[in-house]
């Protein structure tokens, strides 16, 4: 059996992707950056020294975005996701099934701190699911 070629819409990913590290940045910044540091044993002076990584980290994370986004836009298409209601069951199957497993199995074997598993894996909860949302919505 051949595996079926579907199109994707790559305006689609890249707005997913935008709204990615929009959420993110909120997430790590207002919503959970003090519990974040105080988890990761960082220090106010400790990240005024790691801005100057900032701009390549965003890059970065922005690629892996764009992949991720690329890879969920073909997933929803291969599942045959229409609706908004079908992309997030999608995004929340896969991040069931991927992310979080991947995430536990740090905190179970790397001793990842539960509460940075926690914020690593709702992150990753709620910018799968506003993706899904706007892949199939574009």
């Amino acid at each position: 059996m051949a595996i079926p070629i579907v199109s994707v819409d790559y305006a689609a990913i890249l707005v997913a992707s935008i709204v990615g590290i929009i959420i993110s940045f909120i997430w790590f910044g207002p919503v959970f950056g003090k519990t974040w540091m105080k988890v990761m044993k960082v220090s106010a002076k400790d990240m005024a020294k790691g801005k100057k990584n900032m701009p390549k980290n965003m890059v970065g994370y922005f690629i892996a975005l764009l992949v991720m986004n690329f890879a969920l836009a073909h997933m929803l298409a291969y599942a045959g996701a229409s609706t908004v209601a079908e992309a997030l069951m999608g995004g929340f199957w896969l991040w069931l099934g991927f992310v979080a497993t991947v995430l536990f199995a740090g905190w179970l074997w790397e001793k990842t701190p539960t509460k940075m598993f926690l914020i690593n894996a709702f992150n990753y909860f709620v910018v799968l699911l506003v993706s899904s949302a706007i892949i199939v919505s574009m």
